[in-house]
């Protein structure tokens, strides 16, 4: 593969998406760390309560499903600015506020606008990003997570006033970010909308079942084991935890880098790691210092597992211009695997006794180890999947079919047109200029009529009602 085309090439970042990528590292780490996810570091136990933390991570979860079918995805600036001043709002209550009733109410309403700034960013993730940036954005958030709390659990004697300090800076550092958005993506956007009916290999749909898979047993399960070993030993568990994470940072990076068709070897990194982590575990008893390997091993996995989900998300979802995926997706990744991880994890941890977490470490690795085992059946099922192929490229290839603004398809295919010629011709037949056609594709001006030039010369025709003709009126007529 040219080196230009690798999805690492950070070349391929555009200055134009930086508040895209900021807020995805910012906002997606504070949410891990300091707020919902009830794998956060067990210090957010003093700061929200247990209970209180859980019930925010089930409403950020069952927001985010609600949200992904309410919101439009050409509206993502209006929303995520909504989203953003809600969180600032209910997060100012919530801690200025003495009543418990009063800090739980704001504590869930806070959540609920979590879950709406959640799904604005994801479109613009998934829709306006090249995968460099996708890619970019969730090794960075996932590193900036690991760091974060490792830096909390080595020095958790520093106060919750130090600790508070943090999370306030960064939810401000990520929540400013709104103001940069360039409202004309939401055009970009409204280009790509899509009809439920679009047709999807049937097989893309096997990596939700990966990702459903990292959500419950390496955020799940993994989580509550080592929540265990930590009560039960002196071990140091989490700081070698969130150490594996900063490895699978680094390491996968570097198999995007030098390896083509990565997913396949990440897939059997990941759940690799995983499966030895647990049953390491189960022999922990034997000799404690197994714990440090399982902890880096988990924490491998599970950072891996992340960074995978939503890059996989993002891919596919943009391939093949689908925001039914994206709400599939979340359906099935956020409440089957979000919620089946909080049960379990949460069993777990509670029970607090090194059989129950034997029980779970035998029959997780169990399950990871078979799937383990239909990896080479997988290989040849997806040896023709050209989503995998573009995964380790800068940009996907979608074709040539593009909506107008009232959600109808137009087909370019047998034109010849490239990928560029189609959007451009795409917003042209939405009546935009040609000024505003370059401030959408953040393209210049001489660009725009030079691609406009060459299309109208594939097409056969030499002026925008022609253009009109050729596409809207035969269309409308058939």
């Amino acid at each position: 593969m040219n080196v230009d085309m690798k999805v690492t090439d950070i070349r391929k970042i555009r200055r134009e998406n930086l508040p895209f990528i900021f807020i995805w590292v910012t906002y997606y780490a504070w949410v891990i760390v300091f707020s919902t996810w009830w794998t956060a570091s067990p210090m957010n136990d003093e700061f929200y309560g247990v209970s209180v933390r859980n019930l925010m991570h089930i409403a950020n979860l069952v927001s985010s499903a609600v949200f992904i079918f309410a919101l439009k995805r050409d509206k993502f600036v209006f929303t995520a600015r909504i989203g953003a001043a809600g969180i600032a709002v209910f997060m100012t209550v919530f801690l200025a506020a003495v009543e418990p009733s009063v800090r739980t109410g704001a504590a869930i309403i806070t959540a609920v606008f979590i879950g709406c700034l959640n799904i604005s960013m994801l479109f613009p993730f998934v829709f306006t990003l090249n995968n460099t940036e996708k890619l970019y954005s969730v090794v960075g958030s996932n590193l900036l997570i690991c760091l974060i709390s490792l830096l909390r659990v080595a020095f958790a004697g520093i106060g919750k006033t130090a600790d508070l300090v943090v999370s306030i800076v960064l939810l401000l550092t990520a929540l400013v970010q709104v103001v940069f958005f360039p409202k004309h993506h939401c055009a970009t956007s409204a280009i790509l909308s899509d009809k439920k009916h679009n047709k999807m290999p049937g097989n893309v749909w096997a990596p939700l079942l990966l990702s459903c898979a990292v959500a419950i047993l390496c955020k799940g399960v993994s989580i509550g084991v080592l929540n265990v070993a930590a009560e039960n030993s002196a071990v140091p568990v989490f700081v070698w935890y969130y150490l594996g994470g900063v490895i699978a940072c680094a390491g996968y990076l570097l198999i995007f880098k030098f390896i083509d068709r990565a997913f396949l070897v990440i897939g059997n990194v990941l759940f690799g790691a995983i499966a030895l982590g647990l049953l390491m575990n189960s022999l922990t008893s034997m000799d404690r210092h197994l714990l440090i390997a399982v902890s880096v091993l988990l924490g491998f996995g599970g950072t891996a597992g992340m960074i995978t989900m939503y890059y996989i998300i993002g891919v596919i979802g943009k391939k093949y211009n689908s925001s039914f995926y994206i709400r599939s997706s979340i359906l099935a990744v956020g409440m089957f695997g979000g919620v089946s991880g909080v049960i379990l994890g949460n069993y777990i941890s509670g029970s607090n006794t090194s059989k129950i977490s034997l029980i779970f470490s035998i029959a997780a690795s169990g399950i990871i180890i078979l799937m383990l085992s239909l990896i080479p059946y997988s290989s040849r099922l997806h040896k023709d999947q050209s989503w995998m192929n573009d995964a380790g490229k800068s940009e996907v290839s979608n074709g040539n079919r593009a909506a107008d603004g009232d959600g109808g398809i137009h087909d370019f295919s047998g034109y010849g047109l490239s990928k560029r010629e189609t959007e451009v011709c795409t917003l042209l037949l939405q009546s935009y200029t040609l000024r505003q056609i370059s401030a959408i594709l953040s393209i210049s001006y001489n660009t725009v009529n030079t691609y406009c030039t060459s299309l109208y010369r594939k097409l056969g025709i030499n002026s925008r009602s022609e253009l009109f003709l050729l596409f809207l009126v035969k269309e409308k007529n058939l």
